[in-house]
């Protein structure tokens, strides 16, 4: 991964930083590993294209990271995985040691002898950033790893003096939706082996290409296609192949593994191996791994209890995961119409867009505007290759998961926030083409004549609707801004049509048919997959007016109605009629386990309540995050779950991303300092007389009282102080 364009001066000074105060100390990779989290805790640098990590048996949807506190028993290290979604994929290039006879069975839940998983312990398992060790039981292994952008490095301590030491690399094996079109082994020597793995599961068709090179030859050779064994072959193809090399080692002898991965070939995968990797040994590489962690977490400095730093710099580290770097050292990428590309620029993909347009890359563009370029610059790419911008995009093509294009949302955001290197105009070329060109999952012609999705046209209705309106006026927003009138008429009048889903009567928004007909039956408690509203129900997408707030409270019947209605969705009942996996960490009907809701605790600032939304915020906080396993309310969804606590940790948030404005809700810290880029710093303090205030009584910003509870992105980029008193 090609590091931030920063002076050297100011590196070494980050780096320094990070190695006289460790950052990683306060980072649990295990929290979100339990409940709903779905995260991973093993080894990874920031927004690498590798993410090795253990692999647990079970194929439920609480594992889709590959992984889950829960379970006893480990298959093997495989090296990509994905943090916190909803749906499971990737879990390319399986590793697994082993002592004793050779089994090429994943898992036989009978008997452990008849397959190469291993039984395991959280006792004698651990993990920090860039780095996973854990006790395999039933072989007597230490296994560890650690990653760099490209590759992994494995390291296996073999406890018992054996000739039959060995590993399992296994090409068939996949996460969840992740399923071998082909694969290939070529025994190079018996020193390295090659090939590729494609698969097709939630991304519809992935290349990796793999290098792994031993510390010492192997002794024997063993390959099977669809469990029957070859002999005498040193190239095999097809879409279940699995393998077996044996050593001979000493007692505690350690075996190392490199792996070089590449999305393009497998020469590309050599080279990352030499360049990244080359003859460092396995500590060194940690210690790198863990100073780039380090380089990021640095960002943010905060004076809090130590549970607080636990979650708060957990959260960090989980934001800085995704979006994945899925090009070569030289900028070669798989690109979403299935061929190779070559870019100016390192090119991301893992973009989850409808969850993370709303707090996670918002927080890019304080901590690191020099990557929003670059996230920004591939979504770009993507849209002049595939005709629109990223919906979901996984492994460098498109999934179409969720609703809305909110590519458009982070685009326009960089660009009003100033982000440089961003080619304005053909920015807004591919925003207009992909709001107003006819594609999957955006049918913009019977949007165009009725001025909403009818509900017998597609499912989620309402959701689209809402959620495509904030789009258009986010592109109003970016031709204001080029002078284009006509443009800026269209799309901002385009984006009041929520407004057409409306009920009166209800006080909701409904579906209605493409005769204007409301669907009869409504519920607003309902929730079903494929009804009216995305992963929610009517309470939750109430609110989801971001860029219209005043007249939602207007249509709503104005602000005394419009807070009594905020009062209700807190304090009905916390049960929905259905079952949604997705709805959880109810409060009321409030679900905070699911982004729709997470700028509603502000709404009640819009109304003179800012204690409510104090109150609200501790609330949830309280509630929802912890330093435990499952200490995460919901998926963490690429990061906007642990996002949503960082803000909030500090105190502010953005309820409208794009407006360039940050509502204060509760700060959780003592102090914390911001390091900008730009040299600067921007210092949060609370000032409490009595511990027991709840909420505070006075915002100063600059020394100055202000009168609004927002602040400004430039008054952060300017360096500012905000203090809260009690």
């Amino acid at each position: 991964m090609r590091f931030p364009i920063v002076t050297s001066l100011l590196f070494v000074s980050v780096c320094v930083l990070g190695q006289s105060r460790d950052f990683t100390q306060y980072v649990n990779p295990f929290i979100g590993t339990g409940g709903h989290g779905h995260t991973f805790p093993g080894a990874t640098s920031p927004f690498g294209m590798v993410q090795v990590s253990p692999d647990c048996r079970k194929t439920g949807w609480d594992w889709c990271s590959g992984y889950h506190y829960s379970d006893t028993s480990i298959l093997g290290f495989s090296h990509t995985h994905l943090s916190g979604t909803g749906i499971g994929d990737l879990g390319d290039i399986l590793i697994m040691p082993f002592q004793g006879k050779v089994n090429l069975v994943p898992f036989d839940e009978s008997s452990s002898t008849k397959c190469y998983a291993s039984n395991f312990t959280h006792s004698k398992e651990y993990a920090k950033p860039g780095y996973y060790k854990v006790e395999l039981l039933k072989h007597n292994i230490l296994a560890e790893m650690t990653a760099t952008a490209h590759t992994a490095f494995h390291q296996y301590t073999f406890r018992n003096k054996s000739d039959s030491s060995g590993l399992v690399l296994d090409l068939y094996h996949g996460l969840q939706t992740s399923h071998t079109i082909l694969s290939e082994l070529n025994i190079e020597s018996n020193t390295t082996v090659s090939g590729y793995r494609f698969s097709t599961g939630w991304a519809p068709e992935r290349r990796v290409y793999f290098v792994i090179q031993f510390s010492k030859p192997f002794s024997e050779c063993g390959i099977s296609l669809w469990n029957q064994p070859l002999s005498k072959m040193k190239v095999v193809k097809g879409n279940n192949v699995k393998t077996f090399f044996k050593f001979s080692t000493t007692h505690n002898e350690t075996l190392l593994v490199k792996v070089g991965l590449s999305f393009t070939s497998l020469q590309k995968a050599k080279e990352h191996l030499l360049q990244e990797l080359g003859d460092k040994d396995f500590s060194s590489i940690c210690e790198e791994t863990k100073s780039k962690w380090n380089y990021y977490l640095s960002k943010i400095e905060i004076e809090a209890s130590q549970k607080t730093k636990e979650i708060f710099y957990t959260s960090l580290y989980h934001c800085l995961i995704a979006p994945n770097l899925i090009s070569d050292f030289d900028y070669t990428y798989w690109g979403p119409d299935f061929n190779i590309h070559k870019s100016s620029h390192p090119y991301y993909s893992t973009f989850s867009l409808w969850d993370t347009y709303r707090a996670l890359h918002p927080l890019y563009t304080i901590l690191m505007p020099e990557v929003v370029k670059d996230f920004v610059n591939s979504m770009l790419l993507h849209s002049k290759i595939y005709g629109y911008l990223p919906i979901w995009t996984l492994g460098g093509t498109e999934n179409y998961c969720m609703i809305g294009n909110h590519a458009v949302a982070v685009i326009v955001e960089a660009i009003e926030k100033g982000i440089e290197g961003i080619d304005i105009k053909t920015a807004y070329q591919e925003i207009k083409k992909t709001l107003t060109t006819e594609h999957f999952n955006s049918p913009w012609a019977i949007y165009n004549q009725k001025g909403y999705i009818p509900y017998n046209h597609l499912d989620q209705s309402v959701s689209r609707t809402l959620e495509m309106c904030y789009d258009d006026w986010c592109a109003a927003m970016l031709a204001r801004k080029l002078s284009l009138d006509e443009d800026y008429t269209f799309f901002l009048n385009r984006s009041q049509n929520y407004k057409l889903l409306f009920d009166t009567t209800s006080g909701f928004f409904r579906a209605k048919d493409e005769n204007g007909h409301w669907r009869k039956f409504f519920d607003p408690i309902k929730v079903d997959y494929n009804g009216d509203y995305t992963e929610a129900n009517a309470w939750q997408y109430l609110w989801h007016v971001l860029h219209d707030i005043p007249s939602l409270i207007d249509i709503s019947g104005g602000v005394k109605k419009f807070e009594k209605k905020l009062d209700s969705l807190f304090s009905l009942r916390d049960t929905v009629a259905g079952n949604v996996h997705d709805i959880s960490g109810l409060i009321g009907q409030y679900a905070h386990g699911n982004e729709p809701c997470h700028h509603v605790p502000y709404l009640y600032n819009y109304v003179g309540s800012f204690s409510k939304t104090q109150s609200t915020i501790n609330l949830i906080i309280e509630k929802m995050y912890d330093n435990s396993p499952s200490g995460i309310p919901g998926n963490d969804d690429c990061g906007q779950m642990s996002a949503w606590y960082v803000f909030n940790c500090l105190g502010f948030y953005p309820v409208n991303p794009v407006s360039g404005f940050y509502d204060l809700g509760a700060p959780q810290v003592e102090k914390a300092v911001i390091h900008l880029n730009n040299g600067k710093k921007f210092i949060i303090t609370t000032e409490r007389k009595n511990k027991k205030t709840l909420y505070y009584r006075t915002v100063l910003l600059n020394n100055k009282k202000i009168k609004s509870p927002k602040i400004s992105h430039s008054d952060i980029l300017n360096g500012s102080t905000l203090k809260f008193i009690y």
